[in-house]
């Protein structure tokens, strides 16, 4: 386990929220990068818009996951309770920002 993991709380299904969120942060680079020309003049992660949009909303999309992923593991590690974790539930649910930062939060007090 990672150090930064071991001084973190959660870790009733052994972080896996982070390994999703890592999907999302490694596609989303990809995605970044998806029109460069590499050392051989060849562009060779170039996608159609439609490919590229799509991909788009599966990186945002695991982001979410992700999310409710790390809500669930608070709440089964005895990190937060019902009500925070519906409320925070419901937050995720009902919004569109990017989660990335989300999941950098630390646990509710």
């Amino acid at each position: 386990m990672a150090e930064k993991e071991k001084e973190m709380s959660g870790g009733s299904f052994d972080y896996a929220y982070s390994r999703v969120n890592q999907f999302a942060d490694e596609l989303g680079l990809r995605l970044d990068e998806a029109d460069k020309v590499n050392e051989w003049g060849e562009t060779p992660n170039k996608f159609e818009p439609a490919t590229l949009a799509k991909l788009r909303g599966i990186e945002h999309l695991a982001r979410r996951t992700a999310a409710l992923m790390r809500e669930s593991e608070w709440l089964y590690s005895g990190d937060t309770g019902d009500e925070s974790f519906m409320e925070r539930v419901k937050e995720i649910e009902s919004s569109n920002v990017k989660w990335g930062a989300y999941l950098t939060q630390s646990i509710p007090s």
